[in-house]
């Protein structure tokens, strides 16, 4: 048995909703027979109308669809703003953390407000040319 995801129809198992006192699913998990051309929830086990299943399905890819396309957008957006921004973005994140701290990309050592995080540069061409030559050094196993 295959099973097919598609955005919400993929996720939430969950029951809300009651009448008289007795939860109703909501029949995100369905299971297909080919056999008794038959689609039934996995959840609860009732059998659900055909076209209600289509529905359902195409609701669900048309949410899948629109969350492609905010990422998307949310993606040009960044890559607009520069790397830069993105890469300062990225560290606020890190540093709002209440239980974890941001690890140097290097030594895997924490970092710490306190460490003075930006305090201190140097100059770009440089550091690329650091880079370029400690990569042929390593490529040549010298």
């Amino acid at each position: 048995m295959s099973v097919i995801e598609i955005g919400a129809l993929r996720i939430q198992r969950e029951q809300v909703q009651a009448i008289n006192g007795k939860l109703v699913c909501r029949h995100n998990s369905l299971s297909l027979n080919r056999e008794g051309h038959v689609i039934r929830c996995k959840d609860c086990g009732d059998q659900v109308e055909p076209f209600w299943a289509f529905e359902k399905l195409v609701e669900s890819y048309n949410e899948a669809q629109q969350k492609f396309a905010r990422e998307v957008a949310r993606h040009r957006e960044e890559m607009a703003k520069g790397v830069a921004t993105k890469a300062a973005r990225r560290v606020e994140e890190a540093w709002r953390s209440r239980s974890m701290v941001p690890t140097c990309p290097h030594c895997n050592e924490a970092i710490f407000a306190e460490d003075g995080f930006g305090g201190a540069a140097v100059n770009r061409d440089l550091a690329m040319r650091r880079r370029q030559i400690a990569a042929k050094k390593a490529g040549d196993g010298t």
